[in-house]
């Protein structure tokens, strides 16, 4: 296994734990539809419009042919900067946020598994199970259009749904060592997956893709996820290190920034 085939699937987990902590932070509070708009869409909206308009700029300034007209145009269909998709993900949510809270606060434990199942059915067995077909020269399996499970397969909307639960049930303190080394070969064993079979691919067709990557993500966030839990609660590091809390803080702020300007920084630099 190479080290890129190890340490991708570990960076793919980013945007899944940022929408476990964005549920596990905003499904629990009580806010009006107005307020949501007001508060949270209008300044992811404005960002999201200020620096689309920076990069269409920035491609006239390098002289790629650029028409204002049709502007925003392309930002509703996201077309401007492809590599805000993010932002498109998050609005997306935040408009979900009211009817995703009546959801979680009827969720059990079984609900909680279920939901897993039906995520693991779809977003790793199946995608496994055509690759095995295809590489024996058979028919995949081909789910109807019409066929979708969007709460259980939607970053936007299935790990917010996962984080909230996570975060409100899971007593970190009562986990035993078994369960900790349950979890942990989990994730070992997910990454191991994914890798072996980006590998197998790019052995058997000479092309490297990023396909088959994020087949056990959840798995590998959920265990982040919980350490993590287990690290402030039970061992109370961020009451302990101010230091700590203003790293955090700052690297936060830093990721935002690199993500916001790395596309235009790119679009400049040619």
């Amino acid at each position: 296994l190479s080290v890129d085939n190890i340490v991708l699937p570990i960076t793919r987990i980013a945007v899944p734990i940022f929408f476990m902590i964005t549920g596990a932070l905003l499904l629990g509070r009580e806010e009006s539809i107005y307020e949501i708009l007001k508060k949270r869409v209008s300044r992811i909206v404005i960002v999201l419009l200020v620096f689309s308009a920076l990069a269409t700029w920035a491609k006239g300034f390098q002289g790629i042919p650029v028409d204002w007209k049709t502007f925003g145009v392309k930002m509703l269909a996201g077309t401007v900067l492809t590599e805000y998709w993010f932002f498109y993900a998050y609005i997306s949510f935040l408009f979900m946020l009211p009817y995703l809270r009546r959801i979680v606060n009827g969720f059990k434990e079984r609900d909680f598994l279920y939901f897993l199942f039906f995520h693991f059915c779809v977003a790793s067995l199946l995608p496994i199970v055509n690759y095995v077909l295809i590489a024996t020269e058979q028919e995949p399996i081909v789910l109807a259009a019409s066929l979708k499970f969007p709460l259980a397969i939607e970053k936007m909307i299935f790990y917010p749904i996962i984080g909230y639960y996570l975060d409100r049930t899971t007593q970190v303190s009562r986990i035993r060592c078994k369960q900790w080394i349950v979890l942990i070969c989990l994730s070992v064993f997910g990454i191991w997956a994914e890798a072996a079979i980006t590998i197998h691919q790019g052995i058997t067709t000479g092309t490297f893709s990023q396909s088959y990557l994020s087949l056990f993500d959840y798995i590998l966030a959920i265990g982040v996820f919980i350490v993590v839990k287990y690290l402030f609660e039970c061992k109370g590091l961020w009451e302990k290190n101010t230091f700590l809390q203003k790293s955090i803080s700052t690297i936060g702020g830093l990721t935002l920034g690199i993500y916001i300007f790395d596309p235009i920084r790119g679009i400049l630099k040619y």
